[in-house]
């Protein structure tokens, strides 16, 4: 994945003289996030080891650069967030992930994993709008289920369990964790 990211920030810098920044957005989007973030609720958590994550980082900043022409690093990271619009990894990290356990949580008859889930939950009785997940891995590799990667689930700040349609969902979720 890193190799083909490589190549395809190469040609990204190549193709920048000829196409104007909207158009830049889009490809960026499609051929460089599409191919990094690939599947990213499954293996991206907070378990992902501190080299990877320097990785990601690191290949993601330098598309932003490309498309803002931005070669010298002259632009700070957080600059490059708010003007471009994009989400950082570990943003995009805790959106998908609280995503997917939502709508596991809120489906009619849903699969063993969203009991588990749901029985995994601390409501809080002073905010009941925000859940808490906690950890019960007895070791090291339990970390890795679905249930022990919401340590971020308490910054919901909107009631999620009353049954909310898709696109709310989305644009709540969005609004919580990706601030740009």
């Amino acid at each position: 994945m890193l190799d083909k990211a490589k190549i395809v920030l190469k040609k990204l810098s190549y193709l920048r003289k000829y196409i104007n920044i909207e158009g830049m957005k889009k490809i960026v989007t499609t051929h460089m996030f599409g191919l990094v973030y690939y599947a990213a609720p499954v293996w991206l958590n907070e378990l992902t080891s501190s080299k990877s994550w320097k990785i990601l980082e690191s290949i993601h900043y330098k598309a932003l650069r490309i498309l803002v022409n931005d070669y010298q690093n002259t632009w700070s990271r957080a600059t490059l967030d708010a003007v471009l619009d994009r989400a950082q990894p570990r943003q995009w990290m805790e959106y998908c992930n609280s995503k997917t356990a939502i709508q596991l949580m809120t489906m009619e008859k849903g699969p063993p994993l969203a009991t588990k889930l749901m029985g995994q939950r601390y409501s809080n009785d002073r905010l009941p709008m925000r859940t808490k997940m906690f950890n019960i891995a007895k070791k090291k590799i339990g970390r890795n289920s679905l249930p022990n990667r919401l340590s971020f689930f308490h910054k919901i700040n909107f009631d999620w369990r009353n049954g909310i349609s898709k696109d709310a969902l989305r644009i709540n979720l969005k609004k919580t964790f990706i601030k740009t």
